[in-house]
């Protein structure tokens, strides 16, 4: 250690564990930059500080590697470039019209390091766009140049551009920021073509081409742009003939998702006729096109997306105007149908618009599929419709609807999604979505809704956010009405509400008011309830100086619990009441409880339960004339395993209820791991069952739980290889032999030992099906199997508020269950069940 006493150790115990030295060298500070070159009126290049460092260090800890170093540096703060016209030439002045160039400011280090090698740092990016206005004659217009030059990790790299417009006859077109580009990039092995530097030098590709005609058969405009960053080529074109239009747009991707070497492609064409082709019965065909997409797929959630943003005509006959921003309608368009290798689009679209003597319904239609498996299918439509005449001061309804019927495979769903937008009756606003989905599978559902949900109901996992159905009138911002409703019905759940509200302001005076309710009911466990509120409140310079609040609720009917509140404001007296009641007695007569094991076994062993399984690809030798009669024993083929499901209760779940009858003994079932004798193990089989029907749920509960959910339902066993009394090796050596006997006629010709392999081979016994029947068709050599199996569904239990995942793993249902109840009984714990819910593992990893 060196300090003011002297030199000393720092240690007399012990090796020098680690030791570090720098040298640094810095000029410039205050006012007065550390280093210039030119003068301070004219062009320049000036930095504020300059330091130079060297550095190296040493430790015997191999935890810190990084330690261990060398390095050097140059560094380069607080620097402007200056470059002023005033010093050129006349040609320089004339670029630069006379006017002064901002300064370019930058941060720059240059380094070197045993372990990094070369290096940059701070920041030394920066570009320069220099107006040039240089014309050739009539064709030729140079507008611009830009001037680049940046600095990274990797290298330096410089690039000029400018921008051209090019003029032939009537046709124009604009090409920005094309030119050069210089890299220069850093080789740790100093085997570059320039030693420890490789250079590149390239055409820079043009970040945008816009093409415009003006002819007298043509007109219209287009432009492709270039995203270097997604590696990604988009562009639009619109031409207008004298009896139709035209529009095109598409993206080319030459990178595949992941970085993968690959290219993908969309693109949709259209056109438009200004008389439509006569169809019959009112019907004529106003324009037809297609959408084709080469290593894409469909996406369902952005489709449903641009249903409900009322865009599902962007990508089919969209309003291309290239003199106004369409990066929307490219964005849309490139969100629904994503690259994705193997997969193909295609997709039909027409235009039919129908009116008997006025056409006054006008709709647009595609048939969206996906290839080769066909796993998306989506029929989408866009309408208008104006009655009784399209005229906009006669029109009395004026409707736009969106609409996608969608058949997701994957996914297990078919789904109808509709929004009504921008529409109107007599002045009044229309607005609402509506859907219907049925999904099978392991989770199945049906789903209509006309306007969302209840306010407390969690729809199913993967359905949007719906809109309100609702009507909206007013006069400016005096008199603002407006009346939401919706309807829905689940495989569990019928619900409906309404709501309505009001504001009137004139001057600083406002009045608020509103009315509400909402009803759900669940059918099993049955249970109904209903809220209803209602109020106003009258403000001055929104201070409220008057209001009156009701609300009610009420459930039932096991018990009719009704509660509510009143509150009155006047000034400065507030006054509220609130109110608590229940009747009717909870039924407490002597309920038979049920045998649940009894009627458990029972179906156990109902031979209507049972199947029988046939292995893969099994050719069976013998069947069995229908399904089993009642009292009859139920037969199994040899070759086959046992599958036993049944309906009754769910295994593996705690029982509270059956048949719903409270049991005074909660009761579970569970499923051993191998049969009473040890010899076979059972696999555990899924069903769908309805948690409300076996336990005691709250409603929140009772809305937040899945109204099916897969629970083990039974067992199979069994082994899934062929074995017969005459079965012989995959390979067989074969000896023949054979008694020659003269009688006469020509001896037989004897086969070649290739010859008798190739007869025995392809013979009968060598192809009967039952040799590679089950897992010994897809055997590998060495004996092994390998098997395939569907993971069970998990849960966490999360915070309603953020989602904040209260469990520290994803469990069954059934413990996650266990986990929720846990929280809310330990002391200090959670309120109540409306601080938790239970969700399913992918809903947070979405």
């Amino acid at each position: 250690m060196i300090n003011s006493s002297g030199v000393q150790m720092a240690s007399d115990k012990g090796a020098v564990q680690s030791c570090h030295a720098s040298f640094v060298f810095s000029r410039g500070s205050g006012k007065d930059p550390g280093f210039m070159v030119g003068g301070a009126t004219g062009s320049n290049l000036q930095v504020q500080d300059v330091s130079f460092s060297l550095k190296g260090g040493y430790s015997k800890d191999s935890k810190a590697p990084a330690e261990n170093d060398v390095s050097v540096e140059l560094k380069f703060d607080k620097g402007q470039l200056v470059i002023s016209p005033g010093d050129g030439d006349g040609f320089i002045k004339k670029i630069f019209g006379g006017a002064k160039p901002d300064p370019i400011n930058f941060d720059l280090g240059i380094g070197w390091s045993y372990q990094k090698g070369f290096h940059f740092t701070g920041s030394a990016d920066f570009t320069k766009k220099i107006p040039v206005g240089l014309n050739l004659g009539d064709v030729l217009k140079i507008d611009s140049v830009l001037l680049a030059l940046g600095a990274s990790n990797d290298g330096i790299h410089a690039n000029a551009s400018t921008t051209a417009l090019v003029s032939l006859g009537p046709v124009a077109a604009t090409v920005s920021e094309f030119g050069l580009g210089l890299n220069l990039d850093f080789k740790d092995d100093s085997k570059g073509n320039l030693g420890p530097l490789h250079a590149r030098l390239g055409f820079k590709a043009p970040t945008k081409v816009a093409l415009s005609i003006d002819a007298d058969v043509v007109s219209g405009a287009g432009e492709i742009d270039y995203d270097d960053a997604a590696k990604r080529y988009a562009g639009l074109l619109h031409l207008e003939f004298e009896s139709f239009a035209l529009n095109a747009m598409g993206a080319l991707d030459t990178k595949l998702p992941g970085g993968v070497d690959g290219y993908s492609l969309i693109v949709m064409i259209s056109t438009e006729f200004d008389d439509g082709i006569p169809l019959g019965e009112g019907f004529s065909l106003n324009g037809f096109g297609g959408i084709v997409g080469i290593n894409r797929s469909v996406s369902t959630s952005e489709l449903q997306n641009a249903v409900l943003a009322g865009k599902i005509s962007d990508i089919m006959f969209p309003e291309i105007d290239p003199k106004k921003d369409t990066s929307q309608i490219l964005s849309r368009l490139t969100a629904i149908f994503p690259p994705t290798e193997g997969k193909y689009v295609f997709a039909p679209l027409v235009e039919i618009d129908w009116g008997a003597e006025e056409q006054f319904i006008f709709g647009q239609l595609g048939l969206v599929v996906e290839l080769p498996q066909l796993e998306h299918i989506a029929l989408i439509g866009h309408f208008d419709a104006y009655f009784p005449t399209p005229d906009p001061d006669k029109r009395l309804l004026e409707l736009h609807l969106d609409v996608a019927g969608m058949l997701d495979r994957p996914a297990k769903y078919l789904q109808i999604l509709c929004d009504i937008h921008d529409s109107k009756f007599k002045g009044i606003s229309i607005y609402g979505d509506i859907l219907v989905r049925y999904s099978w599978g392991d989770d199945p559902e049906f789903v209509l809704s006309i306007g969302g949900f209840h306010p407390a109901f969690h729809p199913p996992a993967g359905l949007p956010a719906l809109k309100r159905l609702g009507l909206e009138m007013g006069n400016g911002d005096a008199l603002k009405i407006g009346v939401q409703s919706y309807l829905a019905i689940t495989t569990n759940s019928f619900q409906f509400g309404v709501a309505g509200q009001f504001v009137f302001k004139e001057g600083s005076f406002k009045v608020v008011g509103g009315i509400a309710f909402n009803t759900l009911i669940i059918f099993t466990p049955f249970h109904f309830s209903a809220d209803f509120s209602a109020g106003m409140s009258v403000s001055y310079k929104d201070y409220d100086f008057a209001s009156l609040w009701v609300t009610a609720n009420v459930e039932g009917p096991h018990q009719w619990h009704v509660w509510g509140s009143v509150s009155v404001s006047l000034f400065f007296f507030d006054l509220s009441y609130s109110f608590d009641k229940r009747w009717g007695e909870v039924d407490t007569k002597v309920v038979v409880q049920p045998k649940v094991a009894d009627e458990l076994l029972a179906a156990l062993n109902d031979a209507k339960n049972m199947a029988s399984v046939p292995p893969i690809e099994y050719a069976p030798v013998v069947r069995f004339d229908g399904p089993p009669k009642d009292g009859a024993p139920f037969y199994v083929n040899p070759a086959h395993g046992i599958s036993i499901r049944q309906k009754v209760a769910p295994l593996g779940l705690r029982l509270s209820k059956f048949h719903e009858v409270p049991l005074t003994t909660p009761v579970q079932f569970d499923l051993p791991a191998k049969s009473t004798d040890g010899q076979l193990p059972l696999s555990p089989l899924l069903g769908q069952f309805a948690t409300g029907q076996y336990q005691v749920l709250s409603q929140a509960q009772a809305l937040s739980s899945p109204s099916f959910e897969p629970r083990v339902a039974g067992f199979a066993f069994g082994d899934d290889r062929v074995a017969t009394a005459d079965a012989t090796p995959a390979a067989t050596r074969y000896v023949t032999e054979y008694d020659v006997s003269v009688q006469g006629t020509p001896p037989p010709v004897a086969l070649k030992a290739a010859d008798l392999e190739w007869m025995i081979r392809g013979g009968a016994a060598a192809r009967f099906r039952q040799r590679g029947a089950g897992a010994r068709k897809f055997m590998p050599a060495q004996g092994k199997l390998t098997k395939v199996s569907v993971g069970q569904e998990l849960y966490f239990v999360v915070k309603k508020s953020d989602l904040t995942k209260i469990t520290a793993q994803a469990l069954p249902y059934d413990q996650a269950e266990l986990q929720l109840k846990s929280h809310l009984a330990a002391p200090g714990g959670w309120r109540d069940d409306a601080d938790l819910m239970i969700v399913p593992d992918y809903e947070l990893s979405a």
